[in-house]
């Protein structure tokens, strides 16, 4: 398993994930 790019992807996600939450806030 790619541990690296499994960590990429989740890293991806969370930033997503944040950027959205921070959009619906304001």
């Amino acid at each position: 398993m790619n541990f690296k790019l499994f960590f990429f992807v989740f890293f991806i996600g969370i930033l997503f994930y944040t950027k959205c939450c921070y959009c619906q806030s304001i």
